[in-house]
C-alpha cells in the first residue's frame, strides 16, 4: 500500500513537472495568463499571454478537448499582423504555419470585400515527415518552388 502511494505522488509530481516544463516557453515574457473555459464545460481551453503593459500578446488554445493546446496564435504588431500555428496531429509539434495581416478580401467574386485577416505567407507539414509539402506567399507564383522540400520548424514561435 505504501509502494503504491508513493508511486502514484511520483507520477503526479513528474506529470506536474511535465506540464510546467511544457508551459514555460508561452510564459516567458507574459506578465499576466489569463486562463479561460470557452464552452461552459470546466474545462479551461483557451490561454491568454499579456505583456507588462496589460497587451496581449498570444494565445494557446486546445480545440480537441485533449488537455494540450493545439492553436497559437502570436499577435506581431497588435491585431493587424499575427503568426498563428497549429499543431493538427497531436504530437506538441507545429504543423502548419500562417503569417496573417488584417484586411479585407473577396471571398465571392462580383461580391463586396469584407474585413478579415489575410494570408501573407503559409506553410505547412502534411505528412508529419519534418518537410515542407505546402507553401504559398502573397504576390509569389514561384515561391513554392524553393519551399517545397525543406526542413519545417516544428517549434512553436514564442
Amino acid at each position: 500500500m505504501f509502494l503504491k502511494k508513493c508511486s502514484q505522488g511520483i507520477v503526479f509530481t513528474l506529470l506536474s513537472f511535465a506540464v510546467i516544463l511544457w508551459m514555460t516557453p508561452f510564459a516567458l515574457a507574459a506578465s499576466r495568463v489569463e486562463s479561460v473555459d470557452q464552452d461552459g464545460d470546466g474545462k479551461k481551453e483557451t490561454q491568454k499571454f499579456y505583456n507588462d503593459k496589460d497587451t496581449l500578446v498570444r494565445t494557446a488554445k486546445d480545440t480537441n478537448g485533449d488537455g494540450k493546446p493545439d492553436q497559437f496564435t502570436k499577435f506581431l504588431k497588435g491585431r493587424n499582423l499575427i503568426l498563428r500555428e497549429f499543431d493538427a496531429n497531436g504530437d506538441g509539434k507545429i504543423d502548419k504555419r500562417k503569417l496573417m495581416e488584417w484586411g479585407s478580401r473577396r471571398l465571392v467574386p462580383g461580391q463586396s470585400e469584407i474585413p478579415s485577416y489575410v494570408p501573407l505567407q503559409t506553410e505547412e507539414d502534411s505528412n508529419y515527415d519534418g518537410k515542407i509539402d505546402a507553401y504559398t506567399e502573397k504576390g509569389n507564383k514561384d515561391a513554392a518552388k524553393t519551399k517545397i522540400g525543406q526542413p519545417f520548424n516544428t517549434r512553436i514561435s514564442t
